[in-house]
């Protein structure tokens, strides 16, 4: 294998490792925020004490965040190739 057959498969593989964490952080998105859901019942229906859940809540959002826009610069990566 020369330097560029080299270069050429890292190049494939990191395009690879940067869907595959696509796929991932699109998961971990919906998890965050079907637990957003179930904080946001969980005060609504007075279940438990609100300053129990809210800063919970507050994480979860603040996670939200950070998981979208990561996803955003991810894609953003993998669309310049």
């Amino acid at each position: 294998m020369d330097k560029n057959q080299l270069r050429e498969r890292t190049k494939q593989f990191a395009c690879r490792c940067i869907k595959l964490s696509l796929a991932l952080l699109s998961i971990v998105i919906e998890e965050v925020d079907e637990t957003c859901f179930w904080m946001e019942f969980i005060i609504d229906e007075q279940l438990l004490n609100k300053t129990k859940i809210m800063p919970l809540l507050g994480e979860a959002k603040e996670l939200t965040a950070i998981f979208i826009a990561s996803r955003k610069t991810a894609r953003k990566i993998v669309n310049s190739k």
